[in-house]
């Protein structure tokens, strides 16, 4: 950027100047990849490929795999940015992935849609809001009390989803004062075995107040499931605390209701076999706090 001489005067001596400014078209694609480790999630690896614009204007697409041991999935997602007015996201996804946890053991497949006014550190919102939709179809092992084992159930789930923030901190990634609070609806259906309607909800909030040379924080947060008996619903679809960013000191999503189900890599035959033969299964629930 330089500045240009106008000649036009402004009337105390002094000019008007222009800016010019030459822009050169930046690479369109991007190519990423992170690895790491979770003591609760297993060994993961992300890779993920990005046009910014192969839609335009402003329509990107991104395909982003994931290989862990514990979750594998692949997913393509396609957002338009500035969609219909400035700083309003627009997103469609589609997703199949696996998962081996203790908590969920499964097969999903889902197709999302969001909307989104979402606050950015330059562009930092007091308000902030996002809505949308999924489908999705899942078939994971879930607790059976006639055999006292897991077995295998399919659920089809429709529901919508609207979430609020207000954001009074006074920066968006490092935070040293003020406070938030966020707000999540979700009414959603599930049919298995019978047509279940529900609601789902979320509320969350965080503080921080400076003291010193140090930041005291602070996080609440609660949750409940209206409408529908906790067996009734999917695994996934239940709440779970335990593990980081949620109950330290705890495995993950390990803390709350458990029932004991045979250990399906203990082998009785094996002389040297050091697995137990019964391990803790964590049954999820409608609410937490």
């Amino acid at each position: 950027a330089k500045p240009v001489r106008t000649d036009v005067a402004v009337g105390d001596g002094t000019e008007y100047t222009d800016i010019y400014v030459e822009q050169h078209k930046g690479p369109p694609r991007t190519i990423a990849a992170s690895a790491g480790y979770g003591t609760g999630e297993g060994i993961k690896a992300q890779a993920s490929w990005t046009h910014r614009n192969l839609f335009p204007p402003e329509g990107a697409l991104t395909v982003l795999g994931t290989l862990g041991t514990q979750d594998q999935s692949l997913g393509v997602t396609f957002t338009r940015s500035n969609a219909g007015r400035r700083d309003r996201t627009f997103q469609l996804s589609a997703q199949a992935a696996h998962t081996d946890y203790a908590a969920v053991n499964g097969y999903t497949a889902s197709l999302s849609t969001r909307w989104s006014y979402d606050s950015t550190p330059i562009w930092r919102k007091t308000f902030s809001y996002a809505y949308g939709g999924e489908v999705l179809v899942t078939a994971e092992n879930d607790y059976n009390p006639a055999i006292a084992d897991l077995s295998r159930r399919t659920f089809y789930v429709a529901g919508l989803d609207g979430e609020a923030t207000l954001d009074f901190t006074d920066d968006l990634l490092n935070a040293t004062k003020g406070f938030r609070l966020k707000a999540q609806v979700e009414p959603e259906a599930s049919v298995e075995d019978g047509f279940h309607p529900y609601v789902r909800t979320r509320l969350d909030a965080s503080g921080y107040v400076p003291f010193g040379s140090f930041v005291l924080s602070g996080r609440v947060a609660v949750g409940s499931i209206q409408g529908v008996a906790r067996d009734d619903l999917a695994p996934s679809r239940r709440f779970y605390s335990g593990g980081g960013g949620s109950v330290r000191g705890y495995g993950y999503e390990e803390l709350g209701p458990q029932v004991v189900i045979p250990n399906p890599d203990y082998d009785p035959t094996d002389p040297k076999e050091k697995d137990p033969p019964t391990i803790l299964h964590p049954l999820g629930g409608r609410s937490f706090n």
